[in-house]
């Protein structure tokens, strides 16, 4: 597994995080379309946000990958506490040419350590925002980007017809993500 640290955005980068088979994908965009139909989302209420938890998890994929999530940033950070209150489910942005929502946003309310793993994505990117300068970054598929809960981010506006799924993974720590990052690569 290789991580890169990309000073410019002040985030990490692990590629080829998670390889998923195309009979696997199948069944996972199964879950994900399932949990998408039983979200608010669906019914069009975006009233607390534009994301929906992956309730429909039969296959145990979202629950192995915020698993390895969590040993990945044990790894990175080393010993951290996480809260009571952290919430181990992954949640998906899904968007397309005729269905996307971008907004400026953080995570500052819900986590420590933001996770995004770019499950299906065709060369679209995110737009991160840090000290009024903002920069553009196109993840690749199966790419794990790792970033402090206060990056302002929003991504880029789909270009395709194909579903683009993004998974956000969030640990919710005791540490500021000041102090961790800062220890790590003296980010944030």
């Amino acid at each position: 597994m290789v991580i890169r640290y990309l000073e410019q955005y002040q985030l990490l980068s692990i590629e080829n995080f998670q390889h998923v088979s195309l009979e696997d994908r199948l069944k996972i965009n199964e879950c994900i379309e399932k949990s998408y139909l039983i979200s608010p989302l669906s019914r069009g209420n975006s009233e607390n946000g534009y994301n929906f938890p992956i309730i429909e998890n039969n296959i145990l994929f979202f629950f192995n990958l915020y698993k390895k999530y969590i040993k990945l940033c044990h790894n990175l950070f080393g010993t951290f506490h996480i809260t009571p209150q952290n919430q181990s489910t992954c949640w998906c942005y899904r968007s397309n040419l005729n269905e996307s929502n971008s907004v400026w946003h953080n995570h500052l309310a819900t986590s420590t350590i933001n996770g995004v793993y770019y499950y299906q994505v065709e060369g679209d990117g995110i737009f991160f925002e840090r000290q009024g300068k903002e920069f553009y970054y196109v993840p690749q598929q199966g790419e794990l980007l790792i970033f402090p809960n206060d990056l302002n981010h929003k991504p880029e506006k789909a270009t395709s017809e194909n579903w683009r799924y993004s998974i956000n993974m969030e640990i919710l720590t005791e540490e500021s993500s000041s102090t961790l990052f800062n220890d790590l690569y003296g980010l944030s």
